[in-house]
């Protein structure tokens, strides 16, 4: 279970019941939260682990007084990018996630519709520095309905990735990689 930050709409203390409903469970959080059992709390610019067959590795940043972490998951050939609402430094921390990999099979990035908006020029910048083949636009403040006129933006914009917009709460996706 991966948590960037504690913004609503990013954390819940309901994750925590899951346990009774899954095998097997790991958190790994942005933060140090509750009394979870055996956490993985990321809370330094730039950290690292390794769990249960997968490296995780962050980027960190701190805004609005909120700590909080964007992900890179490598699991065998996978490689998925989860930024939350991390406004850092992104375009060193890029090149820092470069040393990892140069590719991104799956990244979900927030969805804000405007080309002078950080969020956006990342998800540019992210497709020009990694090959990038998918990505997800999450809500925008509450908005997910600003994730189509995002998706349009991108394209508009030349982002070689495709874009897949969820419409409808509990969609499956098969992706070909």
């Amino acid at each position: 279970m991966f948590v960037t930050h504690v913004h609503f709409g990013h954390y819940s203390q309901v994750i925590y019941g899951w346990e009774d409903q899954a095998d097997s469970i790991t958190y790994l959080l942005g933060r140090e939260a509750g009394t979870n059992p055996e956490p993985y709390y990321f809370d330094e610019w730039r950290e690292s682990t390794s769990v249960g067959g997968m490296d995780v590795y962050t980027i960190y940043s701190h805004h609005r007084d909120i700590p909080e972490v964007a992900y890179l998951a490598v699991v065998g050939d996978l490689v998925i990018y989860r930024n939350g609402d991390s406004k850092a430094d992104y375009e060193n921390d890029f090149e820092y996630l470069r040393m990892i990999t140069d590719r991104i099979d799956v990244a979900f990035a927030i969805g804000h519709p405007f080309a002078d908006h950080q969020r956006f020029q990342q998800a540019c910048l992210m497709d020009e520095l990694f090959d990038v083949a998918y990505v997800f636009p999450m809500n925008r403040e509450g908005e997910p309905y600003h994730c189509q006129a995002y998706a349009e933006l991108l394209d508009a914009h030349s982002v070689t990735a495709t874009v897949v917009v969820v419409e409808t709460r509990g969609a499956a996706f098969v992706l070909e990689l």
